[in-house]
């Protein structure tokens, strides 16, 4: 104290003065400063939840479209049965109802809830006013807060059904009905946990005559809330978010920046004495952070100190690194692994610790418990895309994250790894570039599945262009550098952006329909026993070029994909490149191909 009152004693009055003002200064830009990355912060939020409410809607109206292909394949004259329907509505523990009504009255249908209505006259119900519009309309329509039950209101899609003539004329068939439980559809998209991040929420939706529907409110967002809007199936959709409280607080914000300065100070000192420690076996070379063992013992200690307060552990990874190494090649992959460690690092804190336990997985170690910042950190961190420039060209990817609470959930830190590394599984099941928080009442099994496929030699070393994809939702997994060139795109990064990673963007939209039948006719037929399939065809390059490929492909069930198209694209001319065929043509394809045998290819099941 007496060292500190000399300290004051050397400060003179307008040398105070001008450092008081300065302060205040930095204060004010501060605070600018602070705000407009709140503000951004939020918006980035915002996007995220209304993509998640676009992808969790495009789900439900997919299965109202493949319910119309269907009936529309009978030409009206079969429909689902009872199973049927029940075995769509279970596969969702969202979709509580598929409903069938024929323009003839005939009804079908499926109640998961025995509380859900059946809408046998659509036009005199809740609907019809929907009903009407969407008939004119010949389109498919969302509607939420339909009362579907006694004081029960929920998500409504509704599909008109019109058959085709031979004359062309188009009938009118009837209605297609879902009904999705709103709270399911909001946790799944992410909506209702923003509370738990102390962030205030309105969710609305707006449809073309006006009328605004509340979905979700959980507190008074009105006051100084920033808004968005999406257009979502001719639909708007508004989300209103604000924090629990002022966007940036002024005292918090001094006293961090002071404290952040002090702690600054204090962690250099340790870091230059412990600068040996660290670099005795106890990092990684290529990311300079702990290697597992490092690891171990830095949260060790770190545990000893913490005196049992809360605190994170996160298991995180980058989606779909297997294809930067297969098309870019490890170097690209290196500097992948480097920019993401910075990425951690600078959204989760210098002190926090991270451990490369090999490859892209990593663990994280925060000396903090699930609070609204580091809701708000780990939501930035996945919903935000990584970059790093390879060869001139930028190459974005994503990652996804699972965590677990400490001392909640576990007191043993290797216990703690295992589960948070069970919530990521979790995350990416889910679709990846999400997070995902350990649930304490899902049972651990001894070993986590891994996903992805390591194609690096069998990919770039085929002398033709090679694809895998999910039979059920055309989703690419895996695309080799010869495809990338073969589609005349530049980069990986062009190649996805082109598909949306689905295999049947490669292909002519108006080819797309035949292929699919002829490719289901091939591996349906009995005598096929290996469920492959020869095809000529064309693909659509980003430059707008027809190329003429020959195909085979090959249908397989795996385990963490369900059914699975294994597909080899090879150039027309290519036999005559390499002085000998390389492909079977279809037309030598054995004769139980080329029969004229219709079968259809049921994905669902």
């Amino acid at each position: 104290m007496k060292k500190l009152r000399e300290l004051i004693c050397l400060v003179s009055m307008p040398a105070f003065s001008i450092i008081f003002i300065a302060v205040l200064l930095l204060d004010a830009a501060l605070y600018h400063s602070m705000y407009t990355d709140m503000q951004a912060s939020f918006h980035e939020v915002g996007e995220a939840r209304l993509a998640w409410i676009e992808q969790s809607l495009q789900r439900y109206v997919d299965i109202t479209e493949i319910m119309e292909g269907r009936v529309v394949e009978k030409e009206g004259k079969a429909v689902p049965d009872q199973a049927k329907l029940a075995d769509f509505v279970k596969m969702d523990a969202a979709l509580r109802s598929i409903q069938l009504v024929q323009a003839d009255g005939t009804f079908h249908g499926y109640n998961q809830d025995s509380n859900i209505r059946y809408f046998l006259h659509v036009e005199d119900s809740p609907l019809g006013k929907v009903a009407e519009n969407t008939r004119k309309a010949e389109k498919v329509s969302i509607t939420p807060s339909v009362e579907v039950g006694e004081n029960l209101y929920d998500i409504v899609v509704l599909r008109p059904v019109y058959l085709t003539g031979e004359d062309g004329s188009r009938q009118f068939w009837g209605y297609i009905i879902a009904i999705i439980d709103t709270d399911i559809f909001l946790h799944d998209a992410n909506i209702t946990n923003l509370k738990d991040q102390y962030v205030l929420c309105g969710l609305f939706h707006r449809e073309g005559d006006g009328t605004i529907r509340s979905l979700y409110e959980n507190g008074n967002y009105s006051h100084d809330a920033l808004t968005l809007e999406r257009v979502l199936f001719d639909d708007i959709w508004i989300i209103d978010l604000r924090p629990d409280g002022p966007w940036v607080n002024p005292w918090l914000m001094i006293l961090t920046t002071w404290a952040g300065v002090m702690t600054a100070l204090a962690v250099g000192v340790l870091l230059r004495r412990n600068a040996r420690l660290h670099r005795m076996g106890t990092t990684d070379a290529l990311t300079g952070v702990y290697n597992r063992n490092g690891g171990d013992w830095a949260v060790k200690r770190c545990l000893e100190m913490h005196g049992g307060r809360p605190a994170l552990v996160l298991a995180v990874d980058i989606d779909n690194f297997k294809i930067i190494n297969d098309v870019y090649g490890h170097e690209a992959g290196d500097r992948a692994l480097c920019q993401f460690t910075k990425d951690m690092k600078e959204t989760f804190g210098h002190r926090a610790v991270i451990t490369r336990n090999g490859g892209d997985e990593f663990i994280i170690f925060c000396r903090y418990g699930f609070t609204a910042q580091a809701a708000q950190a780990i939501d930035t961190f996945t919903s935000r895309p990584h970059e790093i420039i390879y060869k001139g060209k930028a190459v974005r990817f994503f990652s996804s994250l699972g965590f677990a609470r400490y001392p909640d959930h576990d007191t043993d830190y290797r216990s703690l790894c295992i589960k948070a590394d069970y919530a990521l599984y979790g995350a990416k099941l889910n679709g990846k570039a999400r997070w995902k928080e350990f649930d304490s009442r899902v049972v651990l099994e001894d070993t986590r599945t891994q996903l992805g496929f390591n194609l690096t030699d069998i990919g770039n070393q085929m002398p033709g262009a090679m694809i895998i994809y999910r039979a059920e939702d055309k989703r690419i997994l895996f695309a080799s550098s010869r495809l990338v060139e073969l589609m005349e795109a530049d980069s990986l990064d062009d190649f996805m952006k082109y598909t949306a990673m689905e295999a049947d963007r490669i292909f002519p939209e108006n080819r797309r329909a035949a292929m699919g039948k002829e490719m289901a006719r091939q591996i349906h037929n009995p005598e096929n026993r290996r469920n492959s399939y020869f095809l000529h065809e064309s693909i659509l390059t980003l430059k707008g070029n027809l190329r003429p490929v020959e195909m085979i492909g090959h249908l397989a069930r795996n385990d963490n994909y369900g059914w699975v198209y294994y597909v080899f694209l090879y150039e027309e001319n290519l036999e005559k490149k390499l002085q000998k065929k390389v492909m079977i043509p279809f037309s030598a394809a054995p004769s139980f191909m080329q029969r004229s045998t219709k079968w259809t290819y049921d994905t669902t099941t």
